[in-house]
């Protein structure tokens, strides 16, 4: 397990159970929460249609919310964001 600092916004702690990253985050507005994702990293769909938009590899994932999470509430995150823009961006 790996602590991280705890004072600020963002990525707190991070370990990795059973090929899982489990990721303890405070977001920008105070609210903590946990996201949990395969190491090897997970397929995005869409929700209407379930086809497969992207792929995020777990490390990249942690990257996301590391970069992401301080600057960002809950409610507003999703995975589908970062899928689209690498689709953009083309990579």
């Amino acid at each position: 397990m790996e602590k991280l600092e705890n004072e600020k916004s963002g990525v707190l702690d991070y370990k990795i159970i059973d090929h899982h990253y489990s990721v303890d985050i405070r977001w920008k507005d105070g609210k903590e929460s946990q996201h949990n994702f395969p190491e090897n990293g997970f397929g995005v769909y869409d929700t209407e249609t379930h086809d497969k938009l992207g792929f995020i590899s777990g490390e990249e994932a942690l990257d996301i919310l590391r970069k992401y999470s301080p600057s960002m509430n809950e409610e507003d995150f999703s995975w589908l964001s970062y899928v689209n823009l690498k689709v953009k961006k083309g990579i």
